[in-house]
């Protein structure tokens, strides 16, 4: 498993068991088609990677061209949460110093 796989699937793993509660209480939940449509047309993010979480819900997370990411949570109801967002997304290894084993 590559290095980014691995802490894109720990940060799933966490989502799905730490944040729920969280993002619904923030009211940033919606119908997973409208709440993909405006990411999209607000943002230009489209999905890049997702995560099934043993509890049945997948977490998804979209990134633009620019580099501003979205975390999203769906549950299987068809509502989804945001759950995390920022700018600066590029994948693990671009940022990785030779020799840091944190990546």
């Amino acid at each position: 498993m590559t290095t980014y796989s691995t802490l894109l699937s720990a940060a799933a793993s966490m989502a799905a068991f730490l944040l729920p509660q969280a993002a619904a209480a923030q009211s940033l939940c919606g119908e997973r088609t409208a709440v993909l449509a405006g990411l999209a047309e607000r943002f230009a993010e489209r999905p890049a990677a997702a995560g099934l979480a043993a509890n049945g819900q997948i977490v998804e997370l979209l990134v633009a061209p620019d580099g501003s990411w979205t975390l999203l949570l769906s549950r299987p109801d068809g509502v989804s949460c945001l759950i995390a967002g920022g700018v600066g997304w590029g994948a693990a290894a671009a940022h990785n110093r030779k020799g840091d084993p944190a990546l």
